[in-house]
């Protein structure tokens, strides 16, 4: 995905049978925010949710443009003012480059067949749950960035995250086709098969081999729920710690101007905003170190 041309975030569309997780914008209908009207309609989320979302214009420019192609043939045939005839045909001009200014930051969820290493398609309810906590740590990690940016830049901050994201999207299509693998395996009839076959040999090896890769693929999903868990877990402790240490502040400077003596001089509290700050840089270290290749 081109950093320059595409917002370097993860889109996630949900419909009712299936979850779509890409790398490009997701024009679906549905509300920004990934909130619905009502139960099974499509809806959106974006992660980092302030990327720009430029999408869902392009239907009401090409009626227009229809329209006022429609016209200028109709001025044109009907012995228009030149002054008409031209002024149709700089609006048609204009709506040609305004629909294409508005289809360039999105694509369809038909189109996204075009880009197959761009998106995954989670269809089964097993996977679809797997991916819904990886995506809610990722939401809690996304939510606290207003602060936790004050200590790890923007742009690195969104590439970890929207990568680590995006590797469990891939983990979990993976899993979620060889665990189809392994019940098309299983559900083979091989009583037909004497017990030293080749075939039955090589079927038990094949389902052998899937269900280890299986197991390996469960273990990286939960090496990477541990990582996003700690960062998540560290950045929530790390804003809970300075809100307190800001309400002790408050509160000592309000006992100073009534003249009363503060207890405690709270270094006790800088310690351990300093701690968190330490566990939630580990945290970050850590998820970038595994995930901060390139989609």
């Amino acid at each position: 995905m081109s950093r320059t041309k595409q917002p370097f975030a993860l889109w996630i569309g949900r419909l009712e049978n299936q979850t779509v997780v890409a790398l490009r914008p997701m024009i679906v209908p549905g509300s920004k925010n990934g909130e619905t009207t009502k139960p099974g309609d499509p809806s959106r989320k974006v992660i980092p949710a302030d990327t720009k979302i430029a999408a869902g214009r392009e239907n009401t420019m090409t009626v227009l443009l229809l329209l006022s192609v429609v016209g200028a043939l109709i001025s044109c045939l009907g012995g228009a003012d030149w002054s008409v005839r031209i002024g149709l045909v700089v609006l048609a001009l204009i709506l040609v480059v305004l629909i294409g200014i508005s289809t360039s930051g999105g694509v369809t969820l038909k189109r996204l067949e075009e880009f197959p290493d761009e998106h995954v398609i989670l269809r089964d309810r097993h996977g679809q749950a797997r991916f819904s906590k990886i995506e809610d740590l990722g939401l809690r990690i996304d939510r606290n960035s207003p602060v936790l940016l004050q200590i790890i830049p923007r742009e690195d901050a969104d590439h970890t995250l929207v990568h680590a994201l995006w590797e469990g999207a891939r983990l979990v299509a993976w899993h979620q086709n060889v665990r189809a693998t392994i019940v098309d395996l299983s559900s083979q009839n091989t009583t037909r098969l004497p017990p030293d076959s080749a075939e039955l040999r090589q079927q038990t090896v094949e389902r052998e081999r899937t269900i280890a890769l299986r197991r390996d693929i469960e273990s990286q999903l939960e090496a990477l729920h541990t990582r996003l868990k700690a960062l998540a877990d560290a950045g929530d402790e790390f804003i809970r710690e300075r809100k307190d240490r800001q309400v002790t502040r408050h509160a000592q400077e309000a006992l100073a101007n009534s003249g009363t003596a503060a207890v405690g001089s709270g270094l006790g509290m800088t310690d351990e905003l300093a701690d968190h700050t330490l566990t939630l840089l580990q945290a970050y270290e850590e998820l970038t170190e595994a995930y901060a290749g390139t989609p």
